[in-house]
């Protein structure tokens, strides 16, 4: 298989751009009527996926930061800070019941939405929150009951 340029890609120095086949083909200039919407520029048709990864098209749409990813962060985040207390389980509950549909919308953008590094982080630190907060509220409830068992409470003598 031979390497082919991708027809986007940005000519290297003192390599003219129609070397790398970015040269403009003639076409007809078409008069247009003074009422008539400008139509978008065409996007050039090319055989196959020529597209080296990690370049865009001219056409494809900026990038995105994927606010579900954020928030898993940020719950993840709140999680571990409320961990120790107990109060970690629901923020990193919630965090993980975001980290499919934000994974899933990750995926389906193409990589028009950023974001991959911040929900696996927030995914990671909501597994830590809801860990250690289901420990400490065993723990705190074992306590308890323990605390609560003992050999009844100790009344004086004289008490019947």
């Amino acid at each position: 298989m031979s390497e082919r340029t991708s027809p986007w890609a940005r000519p290297a120095p003192g390599q003219a751009p129609a070397e790398i086949g970015l040269a403009t083909p003639a076409v007809p200039e078409v008069l247009a009527s003074p009422n008539a919407v400008a139509a978008p520029p065409p996007v050039p048709q090319v055989p196959g996926d020529l597209r080296v990864p990690g370049e865009r098209h001219p056409a494809d749409p900026d990038e995105a930061p994927s606010s579900k990813a954020w928030a898993v962060l940020t719950l993840g985040v709140v999680g571990v800070l409320l961990m120790f207390c107990g109060g970690g389980l629901v923020p990193g509950l919630a965090g993980l019941a975001l980290v499919r549909p934000a994974r899933t919308e990750i995926a389906a953008a193409a990589g028009f939405l950023t974001g991959g590094k911040a929900l696996r982080a927030g995914e990671i630190l909501s597994w830590i929150a809801v860990a250690v907060s289901a420990i400490v509220i065993v723990v705190v409830v074992v306590g308890l009951l323990i605390g609560s068992v003992g050999d009844g409470p100790h009344y004086d003598e004289n008490v019947n």
